[in-house]
């Protein structure tokens, strides 16, 4: 509470000297056009703003800052974005979380986007990772976003922001790097973008592509380094303006991740379970935008199409020998001493989503400015589970705790949104927005079995308050985040009761007053937020009985908690640049259910994130730029709860470490082309990204420190 105290009123404190000092901070900037920030223009809200106009707290990564980082997914970033944390433990697992809204069951509680198209999956921790390739730049808005994103957009959006043709010009850029990791495998990565005019100023195409073998670095009983993975990436995007007031994009996009085993493993490296677990996640992406300038609005229509598959193997040896010898009656499997020696469950699935959107926006920088729009998305998702063991004495099989037949899931649901924003003055503007959203959801157990149904709604509000300085803006927002409900399936045993058929949605409100401000003739810029979130209805996972591992989904409980986003970029002279970031959450939950008591985090939600970065250029002979990059990212632990489980088997409490990662990069840059070294994880931090879960009992790690060179040449 201390803490929260102190960083409440320092915030406070912050913004009010702002608000009571604006002739001091309104000062024009002197000319100095080189040591002075870039502004960032983004589109978060859905029209050409710089990032300092808009009352959103958004952290704005340009594809020149993305290339200068050297990153590739999103999990890279995610130190220095306030607010961000990923879990994830191979590939289509991702589980993004902002603000601390975290879950493991149903939707996701974080939008994405590519361009104007939502990739949001159908179910939390499967999240779409593209590869961060010749991108415009990557929108993280923070906050329930719901007249402009909509469900799923309770923590926050992400939005990746494919770079457009240049309909002028030849262009195109080659890179190629080669990587060690210590105590593992060499890795090589090779990636090009190629810009064609096809009929100047009218039509042109852009193509960018990636392809990496990563080495593993996690010993088994089956071999050393046996995870290694190999990732390619494909896009086309395609332009054609056959008049100033009329534009159509098509965006086309392929990308599929394999790996040979997790990355689980102990301190050392190892992974001891006897069975392999490869995984591979493959998708396709369509978008086709077509804008119709009218004069006094703009008309969009976004037409879309995401097709994906995706197959895990987890090996739950440890879990399943030691669950074998539990009497049928107490929900195990009943079986002698013997019986199993190893086990491993396998599931499948596939993903389609067909979706259209109607947008029309005012133009112009008018007192009243208003967009109207409307989605429709039809999702389908068909999964399948099974478990192997060995040996497997099906005539002593009472029960199979792992098997399911194939289930399939639709949702079919639609959405209305308005915003509109009016200037009460010259420095003050109000703005009101909304989304109905209807969601009909629908579930089939099994090929044949009778479909359940259910259909979810809501009206998700959101107003905004914002001041305007000529230097900057300080802000409030309310907003409503909601995400819908679903359906429980479990085998369960005969002597146990089944579960409701169904659970319900949940809502989020979020509180939040920001700043975001020029100082020192636009050297500095300090972007703050201090927000409260309010969730209720938390969805949760719980048990037919108490300590039967046999779980469903139940709405129960209610969660809150305070939070600060802070970041900070400073141009020291035209050769160097500082930037550093802090995110702090402080959601607990409020009330006692099965799953937790009140004071729990949320779980996998670390409460502070840290990030400094340094950038340094500098102008050498003979036209030669010599660059060097350092970034430092810094989590805290965090822990995942179970309090309805039996204790052992499992754990209570699990956890994972606090990290400090450090990357390095260096080079020099020619006219056409650049060499440099890298060092990842400089430190060689081995702590864990994800926690020995349930049936799980070895964590997941990240990779030791690496070290690379790389050649770019651009023409």
């Amino acid at each position: 509470m201390a803490i929260r105290r102190n960083l409440t009123v320092a915030l406070s404190t912050m913004l009010a000297t702002t608000a009571l000092s604006p002739v001091a901070l309104a000062q024009e900037p002197e000319e100095d056009p080189i040591a002075t920030l870039d502004v960032i223009t983004v589109t978060a809200q859905r029209r050409e703003q710089s990032i300092v106009d808009v009352p959103i707290s958004i952290t704005a990564v340009t594809g020149a800052d993305l290339d200068a980082r050297g990153v590739e997914q999103l999990r890279d970033l995610q130190y220095s974005i306030p607010g961000l944390s990923i879990a994830d433990r191979g590939p289509g697992t991702g589980q993004i979380q902002l603000r601390g809204v975290s879950q493991f069951v149903g939707s996701p509680t974080v939008g994405t986007y590519i361009d104007e198209l939502s990739i949001a999956p159908g179910s939390a921790g499967t999240a779409l990772s593209p590869q961060l390739l010749d991108l415009a730049r990557v929108e993280v808005l923070r906050g329930p976003q719901p007249a402009l994103y909509g469900e799923s957009s309770m923590g926050g959006t992400i939005r990746y922001i494919t770079a457009d043709p240049v309909l002028d010009e030849v262009s195109g850029r080659l890179g190629a790097e080669t990587a060690t990791t210590d105590g593992g495998e060499g890795s090589y990565r090779l990636e090009g973008v190629l810009n064609l005019p096809i009929a100047a100023d009218k039509l042109g195409v852009r193509l960018a592509g990636s392809y990496e073998n990563a080495g593993g670095w996690i010993d088994t009983p089956d071999g050393d380094n046996a995870n290694g993975s190999t990732i390619y990436s494909l896009r086309a995007k395609v332009r054609f303006e056959p008049t100033d007031r009329l534009s159509f994009s098509l965006l086309a996009m392929t990308q599929s991740m394999e790996e040979d085993d997790s990355t689980l493993a102990d301190i050392n490296m190892f992974n001891p379970a006897p069975g392999r677990a490869p995984s591979r996640d493959q998708f396709d992406v369509y978008n086709l935008v077509s804008e119709f300038d009218l004069g006094f609005a703009t008309f969009l229509s976004s037409t879309g199409r995401i097709d994906r598959e995706g197959a895990v193997a987890i090996d739950q040896s440890d879990f399943t020998i030691g669950f074998s010898l539990v009497p049928l009656a107490s929900g195990g499997l009943g079986r002698s001493p013997g019986d199993i020696t190893e086990a491993v469950v396998f599931a499948d699935g596939q993903f389609e989503r067909t979706s259209q959107e109607l947008r029309l926006t005012s133009n112009g920088d008018n007192r009243f400015n208003w967009l109207i729009g409307g989605t429709y998305i039809d999702d389908e998702r068909v999964g399948n589970s099974f478990s192997v063991t060995a040996p497997t004495p099906t005539s002593a099989l009472a029960f199979d705790l792992f098997g399911a037949p194939a289930t399939t899931n639709t949702s079919e649901f639609w959405t209305l949104y308005a915003q509109g924003a009016y200037a009460l003055s010259e420095a003050l503007t109000v703005s009101l927005g909304g989304r109905y959203f209807e969601d009909e959801r629908s579930r089939q157990i099994a090929p044949g079995a009778p479909f359940q149904t259910a259909t979810f709604d809501s009206f998700n509000p959101r107003v905004n308050l914002t001041y305007d300085f000529d230097r900057g803006i300080v802000f409030f927002t309310a907003a409503k985040g909601f995400r819908s409900g679903g359906f429980n399936y479990t085998r369960v045993p005969p002597a146990f009761t089944p579960p409701p058929a169904s659970f319900g949605p949940e809502e989020l409100w979020t509180y939040e007053v920001g700043m975001k401000q020029y100082f020192f003739d636009s050297k500095l810029l300090i972007d703050a937020a201090l927000y409260y979130n309010d969730w209720s209805d938390v969805q949760q996972t719980l048990t037919i009985a108490p300590g039967v591992p046999f779980s469903f989904t139940a709405n129960g409980g209610a969660a809150s908690g305070f939070g600060v986003d802070f970041a900070a970029q400073l141009v020291v002279s035209d050769e160097l640049r500082l930037g550093a970031t802090v995110g702090w959450t402080d959601m607990a939950y409020d009330t006692a259910s099965a799953t937790h008591v009140a004071g729990d985090p949320l779980d996998l939600v670390p409460e502070w994130t840290a990030s400094v970065s340094v950038d340094y250029r500098k102008s050498l002979a003979n036209g030669v730029i010599g660059f060097a990059r350092g970034d430092l990212g810094y989590t805290d632990g965090s822990q995942n709860t179970l309090r309805n489980l039996p204790s052992p088997p499992f754990d209570t409490f699990t956890f994972v470490d606090g990290r400090t990662i450090i990357n390095l990069k260096a080079g020099a840059e020619f006219e056409r082309f650049k060499v440099y070294g890298f060092v990842e994880n400089a430190l060689n931090d081995d702590g864990t990204t994800y926690p020995a879960i349930g049936t799980v009992t070895i964590p997941a790690r990240g990779r030791p420190v690496t070290f690379g060179l790389g050649l770019d040449v651009t023409f």
